[in-house]
């Protein structure tokens, strides 16, 4: 599934309060890893989501792996997520606003230790 698949999920509206609390729900939906073999390093993409307003509210990025037990977002501004934020007055926030409250609620998300025990894992059986 591509990064971008998310956005064509269908939509839930939240205001910035209702997300604060959604993301504390955020849980690891699914994680691909891939090794980039001229560099010895892995990469892949995460999943993560959580019911809400009768649907699933989803996150999606890519990843890479940095340095020993380092991952980071590949690209922060290529966050796929199918929320539409609102503002006070229930406008949809605009793409720029939007994406940096993406980036808060990843940062503040505790997901690069699945992910590196899912490349830890994947290792090990490419060795054994």
């Amino acid at each position: 599934m591509s990064v971008n698949s998310v956005s064509n999920w269908l939509p839930v509206q939240a205001t910035l309060l209702e997300w604060l609390r959604i993301t504390r729900s955020l849980r690891e939906l699914e994680l691909s890893i891939e090794d980039d073999e001229s560099s010895g390093s892995q990469y892949g993409d995460t999943l993560w989501g959580t019911p809400s307003r009768g649907a699933l509210v989803a996150l999606r990025w890519r990843w890479r792996e940095v340095g020993e037990n380092i991952v980071a977002i590949e690209n922060p501004m290529n966050i796929a997520s199918n929320v539409v934020l609102l503002d006070e007055v229930g406008r949809a926030l605009p793409p720029t606003k939007r994406i940096l409250h993406l980036n808060n609620a990843v940062f503040r998300l505790r997901w690069q230790s699945p992910v590196l025990a899912g490349a830890r894992r994947r290792r090990q059986r490419l060795a054994a």
